[in-house]
């Protein structure tokens, strides 16, 4: 299977990937604030998916910038971010 059939491979079921794919236990997040030396850090996300980590991490106060190759994963994202408020910014950038 070739990289750019692989890279859409997610995005094509991006709902059902969103409502099963797994969550991270809350301590990963205190490890990260803890490691990082900053309560509400400044993070620049790649591939966040559906947004998964990315929501725990702006209803934690920190501000947050996702960019996500998929625009279906990425619409999916959208849509929780409308949830969360301003603190995450939310960039999709489609390759060719």
């Amino acid at each position: 299977m070739s990289r750019e059939l692989l890279r859409t491979t997610f995005g094509e079921v991006a709902e059902l990937y969103d409502r099963v794919r797994p969550t991270y236990p809350p301590e990963m997040y205190d490890d990260l604030a803890r490691l990082l030396g900053n309560p509400r850090p400044r993070v620049l996300e790649i591939g966040p998916g559906t947004g998964q980590a990315t929501a725990p991490m702006v209803a934690r106060g920190w501000s947050v910038t996702a960019v996500e190759l998929s625009p279906d994963l990425a619409r999916v994202a959208q849509a929780k971010r409308a949830v969360l408020g301003r603190g995450a910014g939310l960039l999709s950038a489609v390759h060719r």
